[in-house]
């Protein structure tokens, strides 16, 4: 696992797998999928279009870029603590 940007880059790879962060381009593919049937006992229902769905994926990525500040923050401080 790699994540020198923090979570927007953060990447597995094994030789039958790969994943990455989402990312903007990846929003059609994500979307496809999302339908009734798969979220009929999910607590949300599908986006209407792929623009409403493009305002939820956008509060993904202000929400990884605010974890990987507050990653960075404890980071700081559990070294820090343990130069003690």
């Amino acid at each position: 696992m790699s994540a020198p940007g923090g979570l927007r880059s953060v990447s597995i790879a094994s030789p039958r797998l790969q994943l990455h962060s989402f990312a903007p381009d990846d929003a059609p593919e994500a979307f496809a999928p999302v339908t009734p049937t798969l979220t009929r006992f999910l607590a949300w229902d599908p986006s209407p279009s792929l623009e409403a769905f493009a305002e939820i994926w956008r509060t993904w990525l202000s929400a990884m870029a605010a974890s990987s500040s507050a990653a960075r923050r404890q980071c700081g401080r559990s070294r820090r603590h343990r130069g003690r």
